[in-house]
């Protein structure tokens, strides 16, 4: 018996969009509720679309968001991906923070890097933060603008 498999474009960007690993011990969390003191703020997004470089870059170009989170009062897993306006979900990561132990500050979370190798398409993409555990949390979006030829 054989077996075909074809992947359209947009399935193959798709598939290939995310193409970093999580852990994997990493399995989901059902969400809690928000406790009072506790807060998890996504700030200093940005996106970049690097290999663009001219007024015609030549494909592929590598679209990449990243951002960054600040947590009050949190203790334990905090677990996150990054999502798209085109429907795109990122893998499942996860950090741990101890309000006791860790200084006051943002934690770099792991940036979204893909590929578009789609010559002549003009792409605009908004990229979020979702963090899933301990509690329900999207951040304000960053959009993303790529052409390539």
């Amino acid at each position: 018996m054989r077996v075909r498999i074809a992947i359209g474009s947009l399935g193959l960007v798709m598939a290939t969009a995310c193409n970093q690993r999580a852990p994997r011990t990493a399995a989901p969390l059902a969400p809690r509720a928000q406790h009072p003191g506790e807060s998890v703020d996504i700030s200093a997004m940005s996106a970049t679309v690097r290999n663009a470089d001219s007024t015609r870059p030549h494909c592929p170009v590598y679209p990449h968001a990243e951002a960054s989170l600040t947590v009050s009062g949190v203790n334990g897993l905090i677990q996150y991906r990054w999502e798209r306006s085109d429907s795109t979900m990122g893998p499942l990561y996860q950090v741990t923070a101890d309000s006791a132990k860790t200084k006051p500050g943002a934690m770099a979370l792991q940036p979204d890097d893909w590929t578009d190798n789609r010559p002549g398409v003009q792409l605009t993409v908004e990229e979020y933060v979702h963090v899933l555990y301990p509690f329900d949390v999207r951040s304000a979006p960053v959009s993303i603008n790529a052409k390539c030829y």
